[in-house]
């Protein structure tokens, strides 16, 4: 019975090694992570977790930690099922920044074009046009993947490449920004090739419109 106990005690501080780092390795990873990749992290946690249990003292002799050890192989196996589960949710949440951060570079890219195409730095906005285009046909290629369940594998890619941007780019931009922008993106859809556009643009830089007309229109006036 002490044997048993003792065996039992060990196998749970175990599976509470095994937990620790399979919780450790998923919280610290930021990108999407695939079934695949989790299980290849289980096998060589399972590894550790086995050398971990056979490191520690046990009474009943090798036959009976034998024993206790296909046990806690089998256990393991289980618990990497509710591993599975743990990994899809968090790619389920993380799927909705895909979405957010291409509209995000929609807007982005558009206001920015614009901006530069205004003030005649047409090659530059160019560029930003391309990149308008890129993220708005990235978004509906991704909607369709979404729905018809096909091109999965482009679709991973897209999905980590947004995470990264969102979690290292927008989220440090600050959502204050990002919605003045967003405000203003909308208005210049109404307002596309007018100086009202221009204007929009000062104040979202902190400068004041009236004052920026005045100035234009004295130059206008001493040519």
């Amino acid at each position: 019975a002490t044997a048993e106990a003792n065996n039992l005690a060990a196998k749970a501080l175990a599976k509470e090694f095994y937990n620790k780092q399979m919780k450790s390795y998923i919280d610290q990873e930021k990108s999407f992570i695939s079934l695949e990749k989790i299980e290849k992290i289980h096998i060589d946690i399972k590894l550790q977790t086995v050398q971990y249990f056979e490191s520690i003292k046990k009474m009943g002799g090798t036959e009976t930690s034998r024993i206790y050890l296909k046990e806690l192989i089998f256990e393991l196996d289980e618990l990497l099922t509710k591993y599975y589960v743990s990994i899809q949710q968090k790619n389920s949440t993380d799927s909705t920044k895909t979405p957010s951060t291409l509209i995000s570079l929609i807007f982005l890219n558009y206001f920015t074009s614009s901006f530069l195409n205004f003030i005649w730095m047409g090659f530059f906005g160019f560029l930003f046009k391309i990149g308008f285009y890129f993220s708005l046909l990235t978004l509906l290629f991704w909607i369709y993947s979404k729905y018809s369940n096909q091109y999965l594998n482009i679709i991973h890619t897209i999905d980590i490449i947004c995470v990264f941007i969102w979690n290292n780019i927008i989220q440090i931009l600050g959502g204050k920004f990002l919605q003045s922008l967003f405000n203003l993106s909308i208005k210049s859809l109404a307002n596309f090739g007018s100086n009202s556009f221009f204007f929009d643009a000062i104040n979202l830089l902190g400068f004041e419109s009236t004052k920026v007309e005045k100035k234009i229109s004295e130059s206008g006036d001493s040519r």
